[in-house]
């Protein structure tokens, strides 16, 4: 998502993949939903047994 206009690497959290949006409006509510979601979707199997929501 980096090379898209109006985001960059996260200060001191850019190495983990964090992104920052200089352009609040930039996608749309739908959009932020989207990327929040397939966020968690690829992180959460990825946590220890004891870390993870009862229903993944």
């Amino acid at each position: 998502m980096c090379g898209l206009p109006g985001v960059a690497p996260a200060h001191y959290v850019g190495r983990y993949k964090w992104i920052t949006g200089a352009e609040p409006n930039r996608f749309s509510d739908e959009d932020r939903e989207r990327m929040i979601s397939r966020s968690y979707e690829v992180i959460v199997p990825k946590l220890p047994k004891g870390l993870r929501p009862a229903s993944i």
